[in-house]
């Protein structure tokens, strides 16, 4: 049996009736209806922003942090001692084989690799990665490459192109 929208029925629950308020006192919210006697809370209109003092009161249950958490993101960090460890000879080290190496948690933007320890393998580092002075020394005195993104001119015919590249799709 197809099941149509006239089939749908509301769920049991949802739809809770309203309370019968100043129904007589027989109805168990008679009297003063659940607002208690007199005061604010009891008149018409009244206890707007109550729920203020609440935010307040969960507020005050928080320690209070003195200074300012900078939200610029610092890079990841990595050491050579760590590549040399995880690392054949002639492989790549790029950010994607940090992340998947379990190196770095993220192949994010940043990574840095500092000098720290020795390199004896010659590996191929990926030109994403940012370089201590130290760690680009022991880079090349291991007779390792780094590679260097070729820039390209951006010239009439690669503007060309990717304009059709992007009214393609």
């Amino acid at each position: 049996m197809a099941i149509t929208l006239q089939a749908i029925k509301i769920g049991s629950g949802i739809e809770r009736p309203s309370k019968r308020l100043g129904r007589g006192d027989g109805s168990g919210k008679g009297s003063y209806s659940g607002r208690g006697i007199k005061g604010q809370g009891a008149r018409s209109g009244g206890m707007r922003g109550q729920y203020k003092r609440a935010m307040r009161e969960n507020l005050m249950h928080f320690p209070k942090y003195k200074g300012f958490k900078t939200l610029e993101l610092h890079p990841l960090v990595v050491n050579l001692r760590d590549i040399e460890s995880h690392f054949s000879a002639n492989a790549l080290v790029s950010p994607g084989t940090l992340r998947s190496g379990g190196l770095v948690r993220a192949a994010r933007a940043e990574i840095k690799v500092l000098g720290e320890g020795e390199l004896t393998k010659k590996l191929i580092f990926s030109s994403r990665l940012v370089f201590s002075s130290s760690a680009i020394e022991k880079i090349k005195a291991s007779g390792s490459l780094i590679q260097e993104l070729k820039k390209i001119k951006k010239s009439k015919q690669i503007r060309k192109f990717r304009k059709n590249q992007k009214s393609k799709k």
